[in-house]
């Protein structure tokens, strides 16, 4: 039986890009609050996440670079069944990135 709850996230971020030297770095830093899955009357605690990428243009057209993203969560879970009243998962991922970018009708993409 699939069970599905919403959730609302808000977060801000900023691009920094120097067209002289072809470096960009992005960052995004969002929170996420968890609605109660009704199926279940569970509620996952309020979680903080952080994106970024940092890349070099090679060409106009070409670029490589890192992107990583870190979570955590700061705030309990609620409802029945669960472990303890405090968890903290929290993770963080690092991978490659490159990008190609072509012109599809009049849209450089």
């Amino acid at each position: 039986m699939a069970s599905v709850h919403g959730a609302f996230d808000a977060g801000a971020g900023y691009t920094y890009f120097n067209p002289q030297t072809g470096h960009e770095l992005s960052g995004v830093l969002g929170f996420t609050a968890n609605f109660i899955n009704p199926a279940t009357q569970y509620q996952n605690g309020v979680d903080m996440h952080f994106d970024w990428g940092a890349s070099q243009f090679l060409t106009k057209q070409v670029q490589v670079g890192l992107v990583g993203y870190a979570y955590k969560d700061i705030g309990c879970d609620t409802g029945s069944g669960i472990a303890s009243a405090a968890s903290s998962r929290r993770f963080w991922a690092l991978a490659r990135r490159s990008v190609t970018s072509f012109r599809i009708g009049g849209m450089q993409g």
